[in-house]
């Protein structure tokens, strides 16, 4: 029984050290987008190499000073490249038609949307910017976050902004999200009626 309970633990403690492996890993894939079935041009690569997984290929990337986009196959090939592509009104003319591709790129936007230190949606309007400021940031504009929108962002929070109105963006329709008729630019309708929300920062 003791021997049992030993080996039980100890393959807890590897689940837990793989578990933090896999954790630290995808930390720097926070600021990549992801695009499925399709790859990079290999005329725009700068590196082919080969790895395990998807999160592998990235992490070589993330790593990479001047790695800004990287594609994956199901055969474990990955590409590295130095293009930076934007997802706006249409696809990059650098990337190609690729079944059972993934490709990755580094996006910063210069806007995010932030909860209250309760939780998902307890902000008024008053405590909107101070939230902001926690993080030693501005509460947003419509026109800064109407341009993350244009390069290819979405957020599916209702946000305060800086002039008291309050939205979400969405790049399509998205019925699991709003069933109030889609339209570019913010979308207000969905949280018109709503006191405590997220903000924009």
């Amino acid at each position: 029984m003791m021997g049992y309970r030993k080996c039980f633990v100890q393959d807890f403690v590897i689940v837990l050290i793989l578990f933090k492996s896999i954790l630290c890993t995808t930390v720097p894939f926070l600021s990549f987008m992801t695009k499925k079935n399709l790859a990079v041009d290999k005329a725009e690569t700068f590196m082919e190499t080969k790895s395990a997984s998807y999160f592998e290929c990235v992490a070589k990337c993330s790593k990479h000073p001047t790695c800004n986009t990287v594609s994956f196959s199901v055969a474990g090939q990955c590409l590295l490249s130095g293009e930076v592509l934007v997802f706006g009104n249409g696809l990059s003319t650098k990337l190609t038609d690729g079944q059972g591709w993934k490709t990755a790129f580094k996006f910063i936007y210069r806007v995010t949307a932030k909860r209250g230190v309760n939780g998902h949606n307890t902000l008024t309007f008053a405590e909107a910017a101070g939230r902001c400021e926690d993080y030693g940031l501005t509460i947003a504009t419509p026109v800064q976050v109407l341009e993350a929108r244009t390069q290819g962002m979405e957020k599916c929070n209702c946000a305060w902004l800086s002039d008291g109105s309050s939205g979400l963006i969405l790049q399509s329709e998205r019925l699991s999200c709003t069933s109030y008729p889609y339209h570019d630019g913010i979308m207000t309708a969905p949280c018109a009626s709503r006191t405590l929300q997220n903000v924009w920062c």
